[in-house]
């Protein structure tokens, strides 16, 4: 059951210390819309008032030495007003800055990384930046914010590459809900079409930004991710199946990249399921970070 907003305001009002775990365990049944921001940054080890001067200095300095190509300034740019162009908000010239802005120093701060290559920004970053400039209040909380992001997915992936992790969602995939499966093989649906997009990037592209919200305040309050969300995935998989085997190739690729409004707690729900289904079937994938 989500915890209500006092709860949360309790937490952060603790004289200076903030009960991480307890923050973890309530987070993880979603956040109350006017608490989220706080929590977030907070999740990600950048909630202290006492760190906001430095993180904003630090930030300054790392735009001063990030640069890009004139071609992937181009190609960023494209990628930032083609987000989500149903919402006023990223449609808003200052928030686009500020979007350019986050990209461009989490290149610059997280390169190496599986997101970044040879210090080359792939555009499809903006769907992990954009919903931290939404909720967070200034640019250097959201890079900050980002930068963590990337760093636990990254410490993920050097234990299991994004390759072989698709590869065992796919087994997943199969083993799980074969029949929609072989409806995707009998459509010739190639799993990098949205597979790869969905693994790497948290549904930040392909589903509606309060269910982006509404997960990812679980997935901050996780210490493995990515163990649940292959699981989320397939429950998505599930929950839209109907729709999905009514729909031929091109059009399954439409709706995979852009998902309907569901409701994530059920989702989030049937998803421990399928994974206890699954651990009970010993097809458990081992997706565990290096130790530190």
């Amino acid at each position: 059951m989500a915890s209500g907003e006092e709860e949360f305001r309790e937490i952060f009002d603790g004289e200076g210390y903030v009960d991480l775990e307890r923050l973890q365990e309530i987070s993880q049944h979603g956040i109350p819309e006017a608490v989220r921001s706080p929590a977030w940054a907070h999740l990600l080890g950048i909630g202290d008032e006492s760190m906001q001067r430095q993180l904003r200095k630090d930030f300054d300095e790392i735009l001063t030495k990030a640069s890009l190509s004139v071609e992937e300034e181009r190609t960023l740019m494209g990628y930032i007003k083609r987000y989500r162009p149903h919402i006023a908000f990223f449609q808003n010239e200052k928030v686009r800055s500020t979007m350019h802005r986050v990209a461009l120093a989490v290149c610059y701060q997280c390169s190496p990384s599986t997101y970044i290559h040879d210090g080359l920004l792939n555009p499809k970053l903006v769907s992990l930046v954009g919903p931290f400039v939404y909720l967070l209040p200034s640019p250097e909380q959201a890079f900050y914010c980002v930068s963590a992001l990337i760093r636990r997915l990254d410490r993920l992936f050097m234990s299991i590459p994004l390759s072989t992790l698709v590869g065992q969602f796919m087994m997943l995939f199969r083993s799980v809900l074969p029949e929609l499966c072989t409806y995707f093989q009998a459509q010739e649906l190639e799993d990098d079409l949205w597979a790869f997009s969905w693994l790497q990037y948290l549904f930040g592209k392909e589903l509606p930004l309060p269910c982006i919200l509404r997960l990812w305040d679980t997935y901050l309050s996780v210490d493995n991710i990515l163990d649940l969300h292959i699981y989320v995935c397939l429950a998505v998989l599930s929950h839209t199946s109907e729709e999905l085997m009514e729909l031929e190739e091109s059009e399954l690729t439409g709706f995979l990249q852009h998902l309907p409004w569901m409701d994530m707690d059920e989702i989030l729900v049937h998803a421990q399921t399928i994974r206890e289904e699954s651990k009970f079937r010993d097809l458990i994938p081992d997706i565990q970070p290096p130790p530190q």
